[in-house]
């Protein structure tokens, strides 16, 4: 009976292809478990930000953040490019980029770890022990973190999505389980700080070790790749940046407690930008490295866009059902919140822009330097340009309205490269 059922399900996924015009089996397979572990670790997310918002002060809350901002813009001066070229490389058959990134990125982190030892002196000498323990922390446990999280993206090559689900899930609980003990205890950022670094480095490593074991990669390396990893670590480090320069500005213009406001405000429509845009880099991103000739090149872009038009659809449904339930959402869970209500409704207009990743996937895939280096410059400093002016001025609504032009410009900016 299972057979029969699976049998029937693959003739259709594959006669709706004739209309979707796209691969409709892979999307089912890879979709399936992906979903499921953004689902879980979504739901993770969420309980989390119930107990940090009901069982924190305001301060403390915006302080934690804070910290993490800080420390993720220390990982943008990593060799972030590894996550993309892990993907393609291994999805070609170069497995042995996984040891390669693992080691070179961990060298490279030794960089970092003496930046923020520098930076910690600094903020010491000055009396602010708290960062200065804060960066000590970062600096510690940064290179390991991003070292032992590019086993997702070996299996990603390797299309293993229900490997990757499994590993999402893991991290998602154990990280949620700690840091709900700690919140039980203790109100310290530094102690929350410093938990959720301990969970996410040692699942990681974890994990890492269970992918060398399990799928024993051959030796086979790519000589340019370390190359093209050099080009996306520089042209991320703007963007990677962007990330996190918001909430520093908030932060640093509008205090602790605003902060605290500004994140639960993102925290929702960021988790559902976070659900498509991992699914359509997931998915997206080794089917495209497969194909890496101009000829199929022309092929997706000929099929790219009647998809888009659907996946606008259903992104603009999810938007509206979002808007409409945000209020009620906010009263039962964030009920000392509820000034976040319209600034997390303004801000989830954001969720069309996530197609962005597309063609973006599809630059990355047939190495098109320039056309990246263009894409994340431009959209890196329009961005930073918008904070910089419109935090000062406009606080929390300046930020969000910052956030929300620089991605729909990104979005306009990654289709007008693909057709040029």
């Amino acid at each position: 009976m299972r057979a029969r059922i699976r049998g029937h399900t693959i003739r259709f996924l594959r006669w709706s292809e004739r209309y979707t015009k796209t691969d409709m089996l892979y999307l089912a397979q890879g979709g399936f478990w992906l979903t499921l572990g953004h689902a879980v670790s979504v739901g993770a997310s969420f309980a989390l930000a119930i107990a940090f918002a009901n069982l924190l002060p305001k301060e403390a809350y915006g302080t934690y953040k804070y910290i993490l901002s800080v420390a993720g813009i220390v990982m943008a001066l990593s060799l972030t490019g590894f996550k993309t070229v892990v993907v393609q490389q291994v999805a070609q058959g170069f497995e042995g980029i996984l040891r390669q990134a693992f080691w070179t990125n961990l060298r490279w982190g030794i960089i970092m770890a003496a930046v923020c030892a520098a930076a910690a002196t600094y903020y010491l000498a000055h009396g602010n022990g708290q960062l200065a323990i804060a960066l000590i922390i970062i600096g510690l446990f940064s290179p390991l973190l991003g070292s032992s999280g590019l086993y997702s993206m070996f299996l990603n090559g390797k299309k293993d999505f229900r490997g990757i689900a499994v590993g999402e899930i893991a991290d998602a609980l154990v990280l949620t389980c700690l840091t709900l003990v700690a919140l039980l205890f203790t109100d310290d950022p530094l102690v929350l700080v410093l938990t959720y670094f301990c969970a996410s480095t040692a699942t990681g490593l974890l994990w890492y070790v269970r992918t060398v074991r399990r799928y024993a990669p051959n030796t086979a390396t790519e000589p340019s790749s370390l190359r093209y990893t050099k080009h996306l670590s520089a042209m991320n480090i703007l963007i990677a940046a962007t990330v996190y320069v918001d909430k520093i500005l908030v932060f640093h213009y509008l205090g602790a407690a605003e902060l605290a406001v500004y994140v639960l405000a993102l925290a929702i429509p960021d988790q559902l930008r976070m659900v498509f845009q991992k699914n359509i880099g997931g998915l997206v991103l080794p089917k495209f490295s497969e194909k890496a000739t101009e000829s199929s090149v022309a092929e997706i872009r000929h099929r790219i866009f009647p998809t888009l038009v659907r996946a606008t659809v259903v992104l603009l449904a999810v938007t509206a059902l979002y808007i409409a339930a945000a209020p009620f959402l906010f009263s039962l869970f964030f009920p000392d919140y509820l000034e976040s209500v319209w600034y997390s409704q303004l801000f989830s207009l954001s969720l069309v822009a996530v197609l962005a990743g597309i063609p973006v996937s599809m630059l990355q895939s047939q190495h098109k330097t320039k056309e990246l280096y263009q894409f994340n410059l431009t959209t890196g400093v329009v961005q930073l340009g918008l904070l910089l002016v419109l935090v000062p001025l406009y606080g929390i609504g300046g930020a969000l309205t910052a956030g929300l032009i620089s991605r729909f410009f990104a979005l306009g900016m990654g289709f007008l490269l693909i057709r040029s």
